[in-house]
C-alpha cells in the first residue's frame, strides 16, 4: 500500500535487484477474503487477481462533501477477477457480470477460471455461493454447481483440465474451510464425493502433476494427516500424521514446488512454537 492508501502490486526477480511495480490498484485488492488474491497464470504473462469495485465519481464527490449516507445493501460493489499483464501493466476485468467472487483458480492452459461466486457481495452471501466457471478473455459466467445448502470452497482444475475439484464443508466459515473434496467435471453434471465416510476433515489439497491422485491435508482426531488420494479406484494412502496444528493464520493449508515432491507447512504444538516445517515426499511417506 503507498502512501495515498492504494494497493500495489510489485514484481522481484529471484536473482534479487529492484522491484518493479507492476500496477497500482483503483480499489482495495483481495478484499477480505483468506485465501490467496494473486495467481500465475500457467505460461507466466499474466497475474490474475481480486479487486473490488471503485467508487464513482459522484460517489466519490459525496464524500468529499460529507453527504454519503450508508444505504444498508443497497450499493453492490462487487469483488470481481481481473489481470495485470506482466510487461505492460495494463490490467482489465475478467468477470464484469453483476457477480461476487470469491476465489478462483486458473484451468490448465490458460483460457478459464474456476469460480466461487454468490449473487451479492455480501459476507452472509458467501454462505449460498457456487461454483461456476468463466472464460478468461471475458463473457458470461456459467454457474455448474449449487451446493445449498453446504458451503465450497478452493476450486482446483485437473492437469488435463477435465474436471475440478474443490472443497465442500462440513463446518465452515469464509478463510476456514475443512470437509469432504469432490470432483465436478469441468464442463458441468453431477460432482463425486471424493472422501465419502472419510473420517477426517479435507482442508487443502493440490493436484499431483499427472491428474491421476491428489495430496490433501486434513485435520483427524488429535491432529493433522496427509494422505495421497487416487481419483479412479482404489485406496487412498497416507503419507504423514503428527499431533499438530497447522494454520496459516487459520486455514490449514501447505505449500509445494511443481512436482509436489516438496511440501512446507506452517506447524505447531503444544510443546513446539508456530514454525515452518519442510516435508519431502518419496513413494511411500513424507520425511
Amino acid at each position: 500500500m503507498n502512501e495515498d492508501g492504494k494497493d500495489e502490486l510489485f514484481l522481484l526477480s529471484r536473482q534479487g535487484g529492484e522491484a518493479r511495480r507492476l500496477f497500482e490498484a483503483k480499489s482495495g485488492v483481495g478484499g477480505e477474503a483468506r485465501v490467496r488474491p494473486f495467481a500465475w497464470s500457467p505460461d507466466g504473462k499474466q497475474i490474475a487477481f481480486l479487486m473490488s469495485d471503485p467508487g464513482t465519481d459522484e460517489e466519490k464527490k459525496a464524500k468529499e462533501q460529507k453527504n454519503d449516507p450508508i444505504l444498508f445493501e443497497r450499493d453492490h460493489k462487487f469483488m470481481r477477477v481481473w489481470l495485470a499483464d506482466v510487461a505492460t501493466g495494463e490490467t482489465r476485468c475478467v468477470t464484469t457480470e453483476a457477480m461476487q467472487v470469491w476465489g478462483f483458480g486458473w484451468s490448465p492452459d490458460g483460457k478459464q477460471f474456476a469460480l466461487i461466486v454468490s449473487d451479492e457481495p455480501y459476507e452472509w452471501s458467501w454462505y449460498h455461493a457456487k461454483l461456476a466457471t468463466a472464460a478468461a478473455d471475458g463473457g458470461t459466467i456459467r454457474v455448474i454447481y449449487d451446493p445449498a445448502p453446504r458451503q465450497i470452497a478452493l476450486p482446483m482444475w485437473s492437469p488435463d483440465g477435465s474436471h475440478i475439484a474443490f472443497l465442500q464443508s462440513i463446518w465452515s466459515d469464509r478463510g476456514v474451510v475443512s470437509g469432504d473434496f469432490h470432483l465436478i467435471p469441468s464442463s458441468g453434471g453431477a460432482p463425486r464425493n471424493l472422501s465419502a465416510g472419510y473420517d477426517a476433515s479435507v482442508s487443502w489439497m493440490a493436484w499431483m502433476p499427472n491428474g491421476k491422485s491428489l495430496i490433501a491435508l486434513a485435520v483427524k482426531h488429535d491432529g493433522a494427516v496427509v494422505e495421497q488420494w487416487p481419483v479412479g479406484s482404489g485406496r487412498h494412502r497416507q503419507l504423514w500424521s503428527g499431533s499438530v496444528a497447522i494454520a496459516n493464520p487459520f486455514w490449514a493449508e501447505f505449500s509445494h514446488d511443481r512436482t509436489l515432491r516438496t511440501l512446507a507447512f506452517a506447524r505447531e504444538s503444544a510443546s513446539e512454537p508456530g514454525q515452518i516445517w519442510i516435508a519431502r515426499r518419496d513413494h511411500d511417506s513424507l520425511e
